[in-house]
């Protein structure tokens, strides 16, 4: 196991609370690095999780303008993490690179 704080869990690892959670998502392909590293800290990851569902699922924002929203936070705040994984999902539902530079 690493000694990185940051560092995603290894399944052995994942906090039994999050276990079938996390591999389910991991079935569907869809378990992000996020999620493992925010499960070492499990009562910031409770709380994050509902509102990280509410904007992917449930807010009136259109996805186009979420992702926007969270390039541009990427962007001023210098986080080449959230840049990469958020440009992809951008291009994924329409946006033109163009639109990214």
């Amino acid at each position: 196991m690493s000694t990185n704080p940051f560092a995603p869990l290894e399944r052995d690892a994942w906090p039994a609370q999050f276990a079938s959670l996390f591999a389910a998502l991991e079935e569907q392909s869809r378990l992000l690095n996020i999620l493992t590293v925010l499960a070492r800290a499990p009562g910031l990851f409770q709380q994050w999780l509902p509102l990280a569902s509410y904007l992917q699922n449930g807010s009136p924002l259109s996805p186009r303008l979420r992702e926007v929203g969270i390039l541009r936070v990427a962007w001023r705040t210098s986080s080449p993490y959230e840049w990469g994984g958020h440009a992809k999902t951008a291009l994924a539902i329409g946006m033109t690179p163009t639109e990214l530079d």
